[in-house]
């Protein structure tokens, strides 16, 4: 399983019984996705991939919603890899194992920074509007594009944690170092210089740390159905 960021593994297992998979964090963004799941897949014994952790909302998805997207949409920029499809028996064994609240026929498109309102939201939706994108990351075309290059099935399961109406309370892709991680402290002292940030800060964390629990939910839902995917 990966992760770009430790808040949305924070706390996950697997239930009692079933062998835990191997799980990594990648870091926020296509480079340090693309990096670690490479690193990743070196070892060879890998035989399924599945990318986890949250996204946001570019059409009038709730948040809270857990999406199991059918086609992800490359919108990176100066980047000319196609749009990829999760593996189709990955999938299927995925979806027959989640409930029926789970958001199945979706577009995921994965960008190259975090959108940071509704104009630019809607500017990125719009971008690609023959798809169809209803969900936006920044690290699921990279992930997929390292398990293509090396034969691995994968497959996407992502929480919304923004709505298309929610504007970030800083500046996030000022605040990423060159590992794609961003450290509280970072985080900290943008605040302190921007106070009226801290309403959307603590906003923000609470739908994080909600997403976070409805997201291993699923993934406890994988486990309980046939035991730890990767």
């Amino acid at each position: 399983m990966a992760f770009a960021l430790p808040q949305e593994r924070a706390g996950f297992s697997m239930p009692k019984g079933v062998a835990s998979p191997h799980v990594l964090i990648t870091g926020a963004g296509e480079k340090a996705a693309y990096g670690g799941i490479s690193a990743l897949l070196l070892r060879g014994d890998v035989k399924q991939l599945i990318i986890c952790g949250y996204c946001g909302a570019i059409s009038n998805v709730p948040v809270g919603t857990v999406v199991l997207p059918r086609r992800v949409v490359n919108g990176y920029a100066n980047n000319d890899a196609q749009d990829l499809t999760p593996d189709g028996a990955l999938l299927a064994s995925i979806d027959s194992s989640l409930h029926p609240g789970v958001l199945r026929d979706v577009t995921l498109l994965s960008c190259s920074r975090v959108l940071l309102n509704r104009d630019e939201k809607l500017e990125a939706a719009s971008q690609h509007n023959l798809q169809h994108p209803a969900v936006v990351d920044m690290e699921t075309v990279a992930c997929a594009r390292a398990a293509a290059e090396v034969n691995v099935p994968w497959a996407v399961i992502r929480v919304v944690t923004d709505s298309l109406d929610d504007t970030m309370p800083l500046d996030f892709n000022q605040l990423n170092d060159r590992n794609g991680q961003t450290s509280l402290l970072r985080i900290v002292l943008a605040a302190m210089a921007k106070p009226s940030s801290f309403g959307g800060l603590i906003q923000l964390g609470g739908r994080a740390k909600a997403g976070t629990r409805l997201l291993h939910d699923a993934l406890h839902q994988l486990g309980n159905t046939y035991g730890a995917p990767v």
